[in-house]
């Protein structure tokens, strides 16, 4: 099946505001085994660059526009997302099955209540099963802060209109893949990567 690509220049209609505030680091995606000086850790403020799959959304509403086999959660306060590496959860969704009660809990919340997170849907970097404890957790496409003025600690942000209609836009079926990379390499990658 072919596979769907998403990248800087088809996100053009969906255009991202802001990543990191420390730019880009090579992440752990699809993409082939590559040695870099910067590769992506958790807490570094850096965007993952690379090949990754993309799917899975959550957010605020009770439902939301999307294709039918695109998963959607709606988050309340038993939604965690695992960015503690010490944890076996590390960089995974858990729903627990009471309110959270320790501190450890409470620091793994998925935020609510908050404009930025209100919808995000997943970009899967470093993600299960082969998760590498401290390379880096919840990796999100989510909607920008003060009009796209304001970096992220290592996600894509864009208006939220066009985080929803590039959410509507996905078919989990066709597999689709986020690419993003430097323009330097991206030009040097793209025979090698058969990019589009």
């Amino acid at each position: 099946m072919p596979l769907r690509y998403y990248t800087s220049s088809v996100l053009a209609r969906f255009p991202f505001s802001s990543l990191g505030k420390n730019g880009l680091s090579w992440g752990l995606g699809l993409q082939p085994a590559y040695a870099a000086p910067a590769v992506k850790k958790e807490g570094d403020g850096r965007t993952p660059a690379g090949v990754f799959r993309i799917g899975g959304a959550w957010g605020a509403d009770a439902q939301i526009r999307k294709h039918p086999k695109l998963a959607y959660r709606q988050v309340t306060s038993r939604d965690l997302w695992v960015e503690d590496p010490a944890s076996p959860l590390y960089n995974q969704h858990v729903v627990l099955p009471h309110e959270p009660s320790t501190a450890w809990e409470k620091k793994q919340q998925m935020k609510q209540n908050d404009a930025a997170h209100k919808l995000k849907l997943f970009i899967a970097h470093n993600a299960p099963p082969q998760v590498v404890k401290g390379a880096g957790s919840s990796i999100f496409f989510h909607v920008w802060r003060n009009g796209g003025g304001s970096p992220t600690a290592g996600c894509t942000t864009m208006e939220e209109a066009r985080l929803r209609a590039l959410i509507a836009s996905i078919d989990p079926t066709q597999q689709p893949l986020y690419i993003i990379l430097p323009a330097t390499e991206y030009q040097r990658l793209r025979t090698a990567w058969k990019l589009p």
